[in-house]
């Protein structure tokens, strides 16, 4: 038997922060029964310029958590 998957696409713009600041933007899902969940960061400068980030995988756990 296979199983269908449906997924939503969303086009979002990023926003800026104040001049002088930082931004840190997170995500993280969890796919069907595994207990795995993935993640991922990245931090901008005002000037939209990458700083740092990181992604991993977390496992045995809630996206709560």
């Amino acid at each position: 038997m296979s199983q269908s998957l449906a997924f939503n696409s969303v086009n979002l713009n990023w926003h800026p922060p104040a001049e002088g600041s930082f931004k840190v933007n997170c995500d993280a899902s969890k796919m069907g029964n595994e207990d795995l969940i993935g993640f991922g960061c990245v931090i901008r400068d005002f000037n939209g310029n990458w700083q740092h980030g990181c992604a991993g995988i977390i496992h045995h756990h809630s996206v709560l958590q």
